[in-house]
């Protein structure tokens, strides 16, 4: 009950500055002087005027003030002399001073009272003429300055009121303009007999005053409308604090409870990330073993191929080597200078060979065998092409060498085998016939390592050149230009021309090591790199 109330109220309050069912701001002006102009004609009806309506065609205000404005113009010219401003100003001094010839007239009626009546009378109808041309000036400029506030009422509030309010303003400023139209229409003898008959307090002060009442009241309808709306708007106001208030609430819980999503959510996604960490490791741990798993199986195709299955393996060529060494009594002693040879050469990070020149074939290939002991020692990654039992009576070639050497690498940098752009199949091994293509391989198989050690066995190698030094150098050279990273190769000088070791010299390629073979019974290489290690000055590879 209370908020149907609460509604009547609200459109009671409404219904004083606004209406739903309002037309356009031209349509309602026009309405307004139409019903406006009915009325005018009604009463002039009544009041007997039999002609034709002085507005007739008219459509607005504006085309009445137009059609005043005329007359005015007509009147204004024809009415300019200097005999009428004078008599005026006469007619005003007299005036001024009527009373005391009142009072003369009084004493000396015999004298003056015919004659002053007369002049008193004319005078009179002079000023009534002036005073009503000043009213009629004043009246239209006020309704000029009324009419647009009028109009301007009715847009901001087309209520009812205010359209019954300003259609009675607008008959009653069509009947003052309609005097003031007859009369700037008569001629100066009709002018003087009507200041005469009916001057501006007769005639034309109840239409100006009843023009000021419906001023009025229209500005005191503007002035309610404006409180109705100004309280309205105060109620909306309200409404709308309260509206946002709840809103404010709901916004609050909204974010708690979005907060507590985001929470779940951060939780979630912690254990979502676990998750998939621990998905990863074992994905990854799953395809590493599944690498590893066709690493070992390519390298057991590749390893069953006929021609590579007669080779021996790393592991038979080293202990044949070094079983041949600790049956050797001879030991040998690197003078001071020549380890330090040695270090330099291991540190340098380009393509360099290490030759071992001088002593007996023995001393030379003994002193390999401890130098790939000691690299191995230090975890470098080393392959080499070593003797091998009754290897004399095989056929081997350069082909086979770099095939033992490919070999090595395989099981070393096994990863080629499935990984990179281009891993080595056995379809690779199988077709590879020239020393340029398993040279090709080789380089595929070394690829990752930054640094690889090479030891060429000097018997062998002698034996697959048939002691071609012209072919063995070749073979060295195409290791050193053809692999990647850092080549490192061990090789005797009995195997090389003269002219390849002195080119390599000149550009610092290449480190020979002298060695006298003395025998030494203090000890061997290792000895030696043992007591060096004491004193601070040991060989390093790395």
């Amino acid at each position: 009950m209370e908020t149907r109330n609460q509604v009547q109220d609200a459109a009671v309050v409404t219904g004083w500055y606004s209406n739903t069912a309002a037309m356009s701001s031209q349509e309602m002006l026009s309405k307004v002087f139409r019903d406006a102009k009915r009325m005018f004609e009604e009463d002039i009806k009544h009041a007997g005027w039999m002609g034709q309506s002085p507005f007739e065609g008219k459509t607005s205000m504006l085309d009445v003030q137009l059609e005043l404005l005329k007359a005015l113009k007509h009147y204004e010219s024809a009415s300019e002399s200097k005999a009428r401003k004078w008599l005026v100003a006469l007619s005003e001094r007299i005036a001024f001073y009527g009373q005391m010839f009142d009072v003369l007239v009084q004493h000396h009626p015999e004298y003056v009272s015919l004659a002053w009546g007369t002049f008193k009378f004319i005078f009179q109808a002079i000023l009534n003429h002036q005073e009503l041309v000043k009213k009629l000036a004043q009246g239209l400029a006020q309704i000029a300055d009324l009419l647009p506030r009028a109009n301007l009422s009715l847009v901001l509030y087309p209520t009812d009121m205010m359209q019954d309010t300003l259609v009675q303003l607008y008959a009653h400023i069509l009947q003052f303009l309609h005097h003031a139209l007859l009369w700037y229409s008569q001629n100066k003898l009709m002018h003087t007999v009507s200041c005469i008959v009916r001057p501006w307090a007769l005639t034309y002060s109840e239409h100006f005053e009843a023009i000021k009442e419906d001023s009025i009241r229209l500005d005191k309808l503007s002035d309610m409308a404006t409180k109705a709306e100004l309280r309205d708007t105060h109620l909306e106001v309200i409404e709308a604090r309260k509206e946002w208030a709840v809103a404010n609430s709901e916004l609050r819980v909204l974010r708690d409870d979005n907060q507590r999503l985001a929470e779940m959510i951060q939780a979630g996604m912690g254990r979502l990330d676990q998750t998939i960490i621990s998905l990863h490791k074992e994905l990854r741990f799953d395809f590493r073993e599944q690498a590893d798993m066709l690493c070992s199986i390519q390298l057991n195709q590749i390893l069953s191929i006929s021609f590579l299955e007669k080779l021996p393996t790393s592991g038979e060529s080293l202990e044949y080597c070094q079983s041949i060494r600790r049956r050797s009594r001879r030991r040998m002693e690197l003078p001071l200078p020549e380890v330090s040879r040695l270090s330099q050469w291991a540190a340098l990070r380009r393509h360099s060979l290490l030759i071992l020149r001088g002593g007996s074939l023995t001393v030379s290939k003994a002193f390999m065998i401890d130098l790939i002991d000691l690299v191995r020692d230090t975890k470098l990654p080393i392959i080499w092409a070593l003797r091998y039992a009754n290897y004399w009576e095989s056929s081997n070639t350069c082909i086979d060498v770099l095939r033992m050497l490919v070999l090595q690498s395989l099981q070393m940098n096994p990863r080629v085998l499935a990984q990179g752009p281009n891993p080595i199949t056995f379809a690779h091994m199988r077709e590879a016939a020239s020393t340029a293509d398993w040279l090709r391989i080789l380089a595929r198989a070394l690829h990752g390592l930054p640094r690889i050690f090479i030891a060429l066995d000097s018997g062998l190698l002698s034996h697959v050149t048939t002691n071609d030094k012209s072919e063995a150098t070749e073979l060295v050279d195409l290791l050193l230009s053809g692999l990647p990273g850092s080549v490192k190769i061990f090789v005797s000088a009995v195997n090389l021309q003269p002219t390849y070791i002195d080119e390599c010299s000149i550009g610092k390629a290449c480190v020979t090591l002298q060695m006298d073979g003395r025998s030494d019974r203090r000890g061997t290489l290792r000895r030696r790199r043992a007591n060096m290690n004491r004193n601070g000055n040991a060989t390093s590879f790395r």
